[in-house]
């Protein structure tokens, strides 16, 4: 498994009732980029950081620290936050991120570089 990590829901994604696991809107953008790259969605476990009124989920914040299971931060906001507690993460340019990543070639080379490798390693060697 793998964690990745988002800031909160978008006002749009509110409205909708959407969540990660949905795969609708900047969800299913990154989902296609990352099975391109071979991490597939039931390898992937979600959070954001702060729930939809903005209070940071310290909940979250407890489980990332207590699991080793590598932890993906999308964004500079939620790698400052997840570096303010100590957790180590990789860390990913925002899916929603605008202008030229936006393409689905280039956001997939992003991912490549940055977080390929989880794609070739075992679940047993996260322990």
């Amino acid at each position: 498994m793998i964690y990745f990590i988002g800031e909160k829901r978008s006002e749009q994604a509110i409205r909708n009732n959407w969540h990660w696991d949905d795969n609708v809107s900047t969800a299913r953008f990154l989902l296609d980029c990352l099975a391109n790259i071979g991490i597939h969605q039931s390898n992937i476990i979600f959070y954001n950081l702060w729930s939809d009124d903005g209070i940071l989920q310290k909940e979250v914040i407890s489980e990332l620290q207590s699991n080793s299971i590598p932890i993906v931060g999308m964004g500079k906001i939620v790698c400052d936050e997840l570096d303010k507690y100590e957790i180590s993460h990789m860390s990913i340019i925002h899916p929603a991120a605008r202008g030229k990543i936006r393409k689905k070639e280039l956001y997939t080379q992003h991912l490549q570089d940055k977080v390929g490798w989880l794609a070739f390693v075992d679940e047993s060697g996260w322990e």
